[in-house]
């Protein structure tokens, strides 16, 4: 029995020390430590993990061509963010509905949430100005949901583009107005990932 007593006591003061000579893990391990926040954006945890998935499989740049009935092919390149915002720079996509005395702003920004495993629905606003004296002719607001395929390096989509005059949208300050537009269109599009070499 005192034998036994002796290893154990043995096995603990050794235990001590080692604590004693490291110190707490949390200090000698920073990754034991706990995280400054979420990784994943706001929102219910089961929507924040999906989104945060979604988010970081699109991440990129993206070279999309739209087709519109009727009209031009135009094209647009978008750099999506994890996190749910996308910039984008237009060609000639809608450019001025055929008239050349009317031009759209080249960089627009929108916003994007998770609708499906690999699909997500976006929203963003476009003007239409005059460039011979800058005067806004129009407003165009466009929603559409892009599906990408399974590596993600491929997406396909369909949007609608609302037209409004400006007075609609800013006589009071309201981008999501139930106002009917005075134009609407549909377009589908297809895009590919850019990579660096």
């Amino acid at each position: 029995m005192r034998r036994i007593s002796l290893v154990v006591l043995s096995i603990g003061a050794l235990l001590a020390l080692s604590i004693y000579w490291q110190g707490p893990a949390t200090a000698q391990d920073p990754q034991m430590e706990t995280p400054a926040g979420p990784v994943y954006p706001g929102g219910d945890t089961a929507t924040g993990w999906g989104d945060w998935w979604l988010g970081q499989r699109i991440a990129g740049t993206w070279l999309n061509t739209f087709e519109v009935d009727g009209g031009e092919p135009g094209t647009t390149i978008t750099t999506q963010n994890a996190e749910g915002t996308a910039v984008t720079s237009a060609g000639n996509a809608f450019l001025g509905l055929g008239d050349p005395a009317v031009a759209i702003q080249n960089v627009f920004h929108q916003t994007w949430k998770r609708s499906g495993c690999r699909q997500l629905t976006f929203r963003h606003l476009v003007y239409g100005y005059r460039p011979t004296d800058g005067t806004l002719v129009f407003i165009v607001r466009a929603t559409g949901q892009a599906e990408y395929d399974s590596h993600f390096e491929e997406s396909n989509g369909v949007l609608t583009a609302e037209f409004f005059w400006p007075e609609q949208l800013l006589e009071p300050l309201d981008p999501n107005t139930e106002e009917a537009p005075f134009l609407s269109i549909e377009a589908t599009f297809t895009g590919r990932r850019l990579h660096v070499p």
